[in-house]
């Protein structure tokens, strides 16, 4: 069996780690092999350096995230080619997004979506969900930074990363005020099956 590669994306409060982490269960429950990669991306050295960079120039921020998604595309493909399912919140459209609208030069940009030492995920989910719900589930976890006090108004860096996901090819949509975890983890399930031939 072939490794697959899904990434769970979507503003901050929109349920990625709680769908990650339910859709990993359900995978191998059925008896796949699969990875929850949230679960081991934190053993990275680039994390160490990471609050010092955050003051530098955009432009060193975007090299040195990208350097860091080197770091964790070598890791996924290593699971890849074991054949295992692998999935992730937040990859290389989290670093595009947040970089585009910040004012990266372009050509750098250009460059780092197109470096070849990259693991571009097989399929994309993009959680949405109304304002009001998601600022609600931001509450109840407890504060943890400014961006969760980050409110998505036109125009803003939130409402421009949430256009920048759907705008990506191979992406389902889910609201996830809409539907609960189990129907949102149900139906990424369906799609991923109906991606692999398996339904």
């Amino acid at each position: 069996m072939n490794g697959f590669f899904l990434s769970v994306h979507g503003i901050d409060g929109t349920g990625k780690t709680s769908a990650v982490k339910r859709v990993t269960e359900l995978l191998v429950d059925r008896d796949v092999y699969a990875v929850n990669y949230d679960n081991l991306k934190q053993d990275n050295p680039f994390t160490q350096i990471k609050s010092a960079v955050l003051d530098l120039p955009i432009n060193v921020q975007l090299a040195y995230y990208t350097a860091s998604a080197v770091y964790h595309s070598s890791r996924i493909k290593n699971l890849l080619d074991t054949g295992a399912t692998v999935l992730k919140s937040r990859h290389l459209d989290d670093i595009f997004a947040h970089h585009t609208y910040a004012g990266a030069d372009a050509n750098l940009l250009n460059w780092a979506k197109e470096c070849p030492s990259l693991v571009h995920s097989d399929f994309r989910v993009v959680l949405v969900c109304e304002e009001q719900t998601r600022l609600a589930r931001l509450n109840s976890r407890g504060i943890k930074d400014e961006r969760d006090c980050m409110v998505v108004s036109p125009g803003s860096r939130l409402d421009f990363m949430q256009q920048y996901f759907r705008g990506q090819p191979n992406v389902l949509e889910i609201d996830t005020k809409r539907l609960n975890l189990e129907e949102t983890a149900q139906t990424i399930m369906y799609h991923l099956q109906k991606l692999r031939g398996e339904v």
